[in-house]
């Protein structure tokens, strides 16, 4: 008999998008399935699904945030979730995912399959909108913001800051043996990085996930590059929040390294092209650009190959101006201090 998976996702006012998420969960080829949405009290989620909830296809709980909660709340939704679970196996998603017919099967299997009480798998750009340039960005870019697990891996403690790709709420499915040991998700993380939060914590008392690339579900981008800068914002308050909360966190260590080698680089072309300007050696200066717009050719290049597309040539300036934002906001983050954010600015979706 198919053990009783509860897919939990948390919504806020998800009324643009909720409709095909649950269409994608009602089409599972898995027998025994639990969906759990989790909202806010007097949620407009709810609207467009009222004969669902009626039906008794979706359970549906309303959470009443404390007084003077601030940032986002998805991991406190989580948490209310999985208290009202009834299945052995969380599976963990968010509300702008598509999901193949076979993911919670194909899912369920390989946590059988490998014997790990945790999974995790990959994100990328619904169909629909694959071939927009700013969805060929999130999943093309060299530095790439989607997790990538070729091969499949096992991650734990040991080997947590060792690559960029970390489990992601959007995909998670872990037995709720383990949600118990690992403690629930830390409800502290308001800007971002609260799933990243949630995997340390959960590898850091002894749950280990395996993570593949062979288990996809498709998230419907930000395709307007405000909101893309935003989300950087958020995930470098974010990352500096779990360097500063888990000192003993490698991804954490990783991150801070990371940015002060970006500020250190920054700042050293910036110092080194204004000495070169004062004394006037307009020869090196050139030199020092030749290198520097070399550099971004074949970036540009190796981009270009990446994506097959003519877009890749785009993506590299890009990203380097993204790795600023993000590194900026990480130091302004750690300047703050490690405490919970105070405002709602960096925080639209």
């Amino acid at each position: 008999m198919s053990p009783l998976v509860s897919v939990i996702v948390p919504v806020r006012n998800s009324q643009q998008h909720i409709k095909g998420l649950l269409r994608s969960l009602f089409d599972q080829d898995y027998p025994n399935i639990q969906i759990v949405l989790v909202g806010n009290v007097n949620d407009q989620t709810w609207q467009p699904i009222r004969k669902w909830i009626q039906e008794g296809r979706v359970t549906t709980i309303e959470v009443q945030l404390p007084e003077g909660w601030t940032g986002r709340d998805s991991n406190l939704k989580r948490n209310t979730g999985a208290l009202h679970a009834f299945g052995g196996i969380l599976v963990f998603t968010d509300q702008k995912i598509r999901h193949p017919r076979n993911w919670i099967s194909r899912g369920v299997a390989m946590m059988q399959q490998q014997q790990v009480p945790a999974l995790a798998g990959t994100m990328l750009s619904t169909r629909s909108d694959g071939d927009s340039f700013w969805a060929r960005f999130t999943d093309g870019a060299l530095v790439k913001r989607n997790p990538e697990f070729r091969q499949g891996r096992i991650l734990n403690a040991r080997n947590f800051g060792a690559t960029e790709s970390l489990p992601i709420t959007a995909n998670w499915f872990m037995t709720y043996e383990a949600y118990l040991k690992m403690g629930g998700f830390p409800e502290d993380f308001r800007d971002s990085y609260e799933d990243y939060a949630g995997a340390w914590k959960a590898v850091s008392n002894g749950v280990s996930f395996y993570c593949t690339d062979d288990l996809p579900v498709y998230h419907k981008h930000r395709l307007d590059p405000r909101q893309i800068q935003r989300e950087y914002i958020r995930s470098a308050r974010g990352a500096a929040q779990l360097f500063m909360t888990f000192g003993d966190c490698p991804f954490g260590r990783r991150r801070a390294l990371q940015v002060i080698g970006v500020m250190l680089m920054g700042t050293g072309v910036i110092l080194t092209s204004a000495i070169l300007v004062l004394l006037t050696e307009w020869l090196l200066l050139l030199t020092l650009t030749q290198i520097v717009v070399l550099l971004l050719v074949v970036a540009s290049l190796l981009n270009f190959m990446k994506v097959r597309h003519w877009h890749g040539l785009f993506f590299p300036p890009i990203t380097f101006y993204f790795i600023f934002i993000f590194s900026w906001h990480f130091m302004q983050k750690c300047l703050e201090g490690g405490g919970i954010t105070s405002s709602d600015r960096y925080l639209q979706t």
